[in-house]
């Protein structure tokens, strides 16, 4: 099973010795596999690309579509509740919010930059919120933002738990991720499980989960990224409508599916 290229495709965003390790992992997986499960197509041709361009062993592939399933509470609409929240978190108006671990592949860098060009564009915006642990890479990006007075209380960055995080994506206005590169994100497909659109980056793993139920820009546009929020943010009924195409069209993949499909590519295998 291989599950992204990130290492191969985004070198910059990875510690030294991961690309060390990743190009041996690959070389031996590929001379030794007979079949290789790949994190959805995008990868599956990246991998196959991979192994042209190292003159290694071409194995079959096989993409996995992983499960996005989420468990809802019944619970969490309590309005003390989601009061709690907030008020732990800081929340204080509408707000859009990233999910994922802050590291540099993730891209939180161009989202903190995207949100100092809104702040030149308007005066009424919504607060971005961060929700993940910090990762690799961003030691100097998170000191900015914890510098920088003209973000204080604008830009918030947080690790909740799992029900504070449902209660959050339940409350906001929609999610952005602004990945360099995926394999199969988790992410994305979760919060169009929650019936929430979402400002992806234009990256073909993305636009292969996403399709035309969300939107995209150019992971490198600060500005894109600025205008697009900026556009969803004060066109509620264009926001409204993408929901709406979310709830009636969006199929998840749960991960009972995910397993099956699996086994029977292996039974069809041997």
């Amino acid at each position: 099973m291989i599950y992204d290229f990130t290492p191969t495709i985004v070198p910059q965003t990875h510690k030294e010795e991961t690309k060390i390790f990743y190009k041996v992992f690959l070389d031996r997986t590929y001379k030794l596999s007979n079949a290789v499960f790949y994190g959805g197509k995008t990868a599956m041709l990246d991998g196959l690309k991979y192994a042209k361009d190292n003159s290694l062993p071409e194995r079959e592939g096989i993409p996995v579509k992983f499960g996005s399933d989420v468990t809802v509470k019944l619970n969490l609409d309590d309005k003390k509740l989601r009061e709690k929240v907030f008020e732990k978190y800081n929340i204080d108006k509408s707000y859009i919010m990233a999910v994922g671990s802050i590291e540099a592949r993730k891209n939180h860098d161009i989202l903190y930059q995207a949100y100092l060009e809104l702040m030149k564009m308007a005066e009424d915006l919504p607060q971005m919120i961060f929700c993940g642990y910090p990762g690799w890479k961003t030691e100097e990006l998170l000191e900015r933002l914890e510098r920088d007075e003209r973000i204080k209380n604008k830009i918030i960055i947080i690790t909740p738990d799992d029900t504070e995080l449902e209660i959050l994506y339940k409350n906001s206005l929609f999610t952005v991720l602004a990945s360099l590169y995926e394999g199969w994100s988790l992410t994305l497909p979760e919060s169009l499980n929650y019936g929430k659109f979402c400002i992806a980056s234009d990256v073909a793993p993305l636009k292969e989960i996403g399709g035309d139920f969300i939107d995209y820009a150019n992971p490198y546009n600060a500005k894109e990224w600025a205008e697009k929020i900026l556009y969803y943010y004060r066109n509620l009924d264009k926001l409204e409508e993408k929901n709406r195409n979310i709830e009636e069209n969006w199929k998840s993949i749960t991960w009972e599916e995910c397993a099956k499909n699996v086994a029977k590519e292996l039974k069809n295998f041997y």
